[in-house]
């Protein structure tokens, strides 16, 4: 295994990432702009997994908890849609605000995860440590050194012996989810 990461939503989830309005610090959007963009919450490792790279700041990490001040990783789209830049550091809020209560902590490539056919939208990525109580359920992706198929009859062994109340359903490659 060469890397582990979890999501809200499936990659190829066909747009259905949650959508929100932000506020970010230094932005003035003009009357009656679009200040809406794509709201996804993962886990840390999440953009190695599935091979986004990381172009300013960090990744999330195991100390991005509820206690811990909120983050966040916006993608290029995003970045440019609300003039931010290559700037970690500026804040955002949800809304129409100035409570800007969320610091941009990274920037990633824009990628066609969850719109293989269109352009790719804004993002905002929330750690799943601080959003825990909000999510249900996580879909998982793991980057393989080796076939995986191999890896998908391991997978559910390796769980089970970790915590057996935990389902683990559905499980396929990224060439069969894409097909």
């Amino acid at each position: 295994v060469l890397g582990v990461g979890s999501t809200w939503l499936p990659v190829l989830a066909a747009g259905r990432f949650g959508q929100s309005g932000f506020s970010v610090e230094g932005f003035d959007a003009a009357p009656g702009a679009d200040t809406t963009a794509g709201m996804n919450v993962i886990g840390e490792g999440f953009f190695d997994a599935v091979g986004v790279p990381l172009l300013a700041g960090r990744a999330f990490t195991e100390s991005d908890t509820g206690g811990a001040p909120q983050v966040a990783i916006v993608n290029e789209s995003f970045a440019r849609k609300f003039n931010v830049g290559r700037d970690v550091g500026k804040r955002l809020g949800f809304g129409t605000t100035t409570n800007y209560g969320v610091e941009i902590v990274g920037i990633v490539a824009d990628s066609k995860l969850g719109a293989l056919k269109r352009g790719v939208p804004p993002t905002v990525h929330l750690p799943r440590r601080q959003w825990a109580g909000q999510v249900f359920s996580m879909f998982y992706y793991v980057r393989t050194g080796v076939d995986p198929e191999i890896l998908l009859a391991q997978i559910p062994r390796v769980v089970a012996e970790i915590d057996p109340e935990v389902p683990v359903t559905s499980l396929q490659t990224m060439a069969t989810e894409v097909t």
